[in-house]
């Protein structure tokens, strides 16, 4: 018998319209109208029209809106999760990544829905009226080497934030102490990412936050619920309304323990871990701490269809299938998730001459090119409206390859940390990036 462990993302995991197909069933369809009625009340953006729409803005664009970016992140966890236990999916205990446990709190029964969604407006209130200048910063180091950076650097603002998976953890702090973290790192020749994380996430400098919101949250009824849950806050499972209570009122200033949840409930026999929400950021973490016998499924890697996510879960029962970027684990994916076709015809590409890249539609369509050669996509899959994240499912890591191999191609230095590949949705994104690094080294000649 499968012991299912269903994975509650948070900060990362928004998709623009990635409910579009599965909106007009039952759960989801009316996930999102309890969602929208709760949004209006706080004078928020509509959720729905955020997870169904394909043009609708990609999440560097919503950090003027965080609350409806948060939002639609919850609201897609908790649509998902109530569309697959009607099909008859019912997971043996549920994890929350940061936000996501309010998400797992949700689907588990321990919150109202409503209440989760006013908390997280209420939340974004006092973040927004509280809490000073700070991010978070991704560092590729395991728990103790970074506690021992973190104490090294003698600052009272950074602390551990996260230990994701091994050799993955996040420190959180202030803007200063975020910058000597990343000098000290680049002299250790360790990489570090800085995420974007409008506010200093699980560190003390919320502290402030936690105690105005406090408030906020005993006014809150919580109740016993119906699916387990494993706090990666508190380190086990929650076992009272009072540990309830607990992980949402100090879940702004305590870090995460993933790692050590993914752990615990493999221990306790799970061997199979589904990705509730956009993406697979947690079966991605997941998969570099659990045993090649575990199964890990993530519904939501591109916009899905009822019949995509039975296929899925079908497929699942006599061999593990992942729609998630094995890259993350050091491995490339064996096959896109498309329909087999011919090997694509390719020329060669072209390479820039006199410090200027081709004319805009040449660029287009010889990144076109080398996106089919490297993913073994056929050409006409790769339109110029194709979402690369979205539609295609693929994930930012697989990105970052791709971003580094056509930054060689073309001779282009590579841009400054806070540039990722996420932040260009299709290929005529990219190809207009390109141009301008093109149009500031020539300037800069």
């Amino acid at each position: 018998m499968v012991k299912t462990a269903f994975l509650f993302p948070g900060q990362g995991s928004f998709v623009p319209g990635i409910l579009r197909d599965l909106a007009d069933e039952g759960p989801v369809s009316e996930t999102l109208r309890r969602a929208d009625a709760v949004a209006s009340g706080y004078g928020h953006g509509n959720i729905r029209s955020v997870l169904t729409d394909s043009r609708s803005p990609q999440q560097r664009a919503m950090t003027d809106a965080p609350s409806t970016l948060w939002l639609a992140i919850f609201t897609t966890s908790t649509a998902l999760h109530a569309f697959l236990r009607a099909e008859g999916l019912r997971p043996d205990v549920l994890i929350g990544h940061s936000q996501g446990e309010i998400a797992a709190l949700t689907a588990g029964g321990w919150l109202a829905l409503e209440d989760g969604l006013r908390l997280l407006c209420e939340r974004e209130a006092h973040l927004r009226a509280h809490s000073p200048r700070g991010g978070l910063l991704a560092v590729e180091l395991g728990v103790r080497r970074t506690e021992g950076l973190i104490g090294m650097m003698g600052d009272a603002t950074a602390a551990m934030a996260a230990d994701n998976a091994p050799g993955q953890t996040v420190i959180s702090g202030s803007e200063d102490s975020l910058a000597t973290a990343q000098k000290v790192l680049a002299a250790m020749e360790v990489t570090s990412t800085r995420l974007r994380a409008p506010y200093p996430f699980h560190g003390p400098l919320l502290a402030g936050v936690t105690e105005s919101f406090r408030e906020v949250v005993d006014g809150v009824e919580f109740h016993l619920g119906h699916t387990p849950v494993f706090s990666p806050i508190l380190g086990r499972p929650i076992a009272s309304v009072d540990d309830a209570r607990a992980v949402v009122r100090n879940h702004l200033v305590q870090p995460v323990w993933f790692r050590k949840a993914v752990f615990e409930v493999l221990a306790d026999g799970v061997d199979r871990f589904v990705e509730c929400g956009a993406k697979s950021i947690l079966v991605d973490l997941a998969r570099r701490t659990t045993p090649n016998s575990v199964d890990f499924l993530a519904p939501l890697t591109r916009r899905a269809a009822k019949a995509d996510v039975h296929a899925l879960f079908d497929a699942s029962a006599d061999a593990p299938v992942a729609p998630h970027d094995e890259s993350a684990a050091g491995s490339v994916p064996e096959t896109p998730a498309v329909p087999a076709a011919a090997e694509p015809e390719t020329t060669p590409v072209a390479l820039k001459a006199n410090g200027r890249l081709p004319e805009a539609d040449v660029l287009i369509d010889e990144l076109r090119q080398i996106f089919a050669e490297q993913l073994g996509y056929p050409l006409d899959v790769l339109t110029d409206d194709v979402d690369l994240e979205a539609d295609l499912g693929i994930s930012s890591v697989k990105q970052i390859e791709l971003f580094t191999i056509v930054l060689d191609r073309y001779n282009l230095a590579t841009p400054p940390s806070d540039i990722r590949p996420g932040l260009f949705a299709t290929l005529p994104d990219l190809a207009t990036f390109l141009r301008r690094l093109d149009d500031d080294a020539a300037k800069a000649a």
